[in-house]
């Protein structure tokens, strides 16, 4: 994994970030993202194609999200929704999501589940045309 830094395409109708990692510049349709966590003042992306780190904060990469999609499960981790397959209890405070074609898991705060489902239950309520892929 490179240590990489992430800057918003201008166009913001665009799903494109771009993410530095070093002196290249990755092309990412956020779409593709599964989560990203925080971990030591890294940023760790689970993407379709491939699983990289970068040294920008989580909150500064929520910030370039789309809000409808992606959702703060706790204070290290960053959701698709689009990409969620399953949620199991693993100890008082927390749940794990598990993701399909990932064998990657995230973490849910027990407190944010409500929210959490709520979110989940509109986006499965969407006109197939407005889903992401």
């Amino acid at each position: 994994m490179k240590d990489c830094l992430i800057k918003r395409k201008f166009n913001d109708s665009s799903n494109i970030i771009e993410v530095r990692c070093g002196d290249d510049i990755k092309l990412i349709n956020a779409n593709d993202i599964y989560f990203i966590e925080a971990n030591r003042k890294k940023t760790f992306f689970y993407t379709t194609y491939e699983d990289f780190l970068s040294n920008t904060s989580r909150s500064d990469v929520y910030k370039l999200l789309n809000k409808k999609i992606f959702f703060k499960t706790s204070r290290s981790y960053i959701v698709n929704l689009y990409k969620v397959y399953s949620i199991k209890s693993v100890n008082r405070t927390s749940l794990e999501i598990s993701f399909r074609n990932k064998n990657k898991k995230a973490y849910l705060s027990k407190k944010l589940y409500y929210e959490f489902r709520n979110r989940l239950k509109d986006i499965l309520n969407q006109p197939v045309e407005m889903k992401a892929n």
